[in-house]
């Protein structure tokens, strides 16, 4: 059996109801002694882009996603790769 893939254990893990909305996903990989994201998390990101359609960047770390679940996946993602994450819910956009 072959090495299972982050996204993949993210998914399982996962315990939340879904919901319709609109969230931010606003993350940050700031951290001293490094300056730059890893490549691998963007990999991962664009695949999860795929599988999850309802999510895209704003800018480039803040994601807005139309379901709860996918938010709560890509904030995993985010700190299994060390960075700091929330997510906003949007109640209104003008």
């Amino acid at each position: 059996m072959g090495r299972q893939k982050i996204i993949e254990k993210i998914e399982k893990n996962i315990n939340v109801n879904d919901e319709e909305g609109v969230f931010l996903v606003i993350y940050d990989f700031y951290k001293e002694n490094v300056n730059k994201i890893p490549e691998r998390f963007y990999k991962n990101l664009y695949l999860l882009f795929e599988k999850y359609t309802d999510c895209h960047f704003i800018q480039k770390s803040v994601i807005e996603c139309m379901h709860l679940k996918s938010a709560f996946i890509i904030r995993e993602l985010v700190r299994h790769y060390g960075g700091n994450v929330s997510i906003y819910r949007v109640y209104e956009k003008i």
